[in-house]
């Protein structure tokens, strides 16, 4: 009866919580027929969840259309200020659309050098910054003895479309060889 065995989800016991951090988790064979003596609905075995580990945020940094720290971007917020305005990036003319959410005034070179700054698209500067200001308001020093223990968290709605379309541009028009392996 199992040969054809996968996982299929049983629709009436998808999870039952049997206490804390026990998770059931049903499996039929293919063939079986629905709570046949193969479903869980008596026997089951509980899976233990995976214990959690403790996470603690010591530090924020942001650089957003809003501001270009924490600070600012918090004050923007509380003011009620938007950040969207005319698209400055490019020429928008023909675009039904002419305003956008760009970060303004934002200067790379305080955070990277310029050999760095040309391997990276704008978004990945962006994360540096933040990043780098997360480290200033922890008041952080990453070393030898924590560096295993530290981490960052980066959102992005959608990074590196800029280099993308670049790329993609010199792929069509000098072919493959011609793309930075940085893309």
């Amino acid at each position: 009866a199992f040969q054809r065995s996968h996982p299929i989800l049983c629709e009436n016991v998808l999870h039952r919580i049997v206490g804390p951090k026990e998770v059931v988790r049903c499996f039929l064979p293919v063939d079986a027929p629905r709570h046949s003596k193969f479903c869980c609905k008596s026997e089951f075995e509980p899976m233990r969840a995976a214990p959690r580990k403790r996470v603690v945020i010591t530090g924020l940094g942001m650089i957003t259309p809003l501001g270009l720290d924490t600070g600012a971007t918090w004050t923007s917020l509380l003011d009620g200020r938007s950040g969207a305005g005319p698209i400055t990036r490019f020429d928008p003319e023909g675009y039904a659309c002419r305003i956008a959410a760009e970060v303004k005034g934002f200067d790379p070179s305080n955070f990277l050098d310029r050999k760095a700054m040309r391997k990276m698209d704008i978004f990945s500067h962006y994360a540096i910054g933040a990043a780098q200001e997360a480290l200033e308001d922890a008041q952080l020093s990453i070393d030898a003895a924590n560096a295993d223990r530290v981490g960052v968290y980066i959102g992005s709605g959608i990074g590196g479309l800029p280099t993308l379309e670049r790329q993609h541009k010199e792929l069509l028009e000098r072919g493959p060889r011609r793309l930075s392996p940085f893309t």
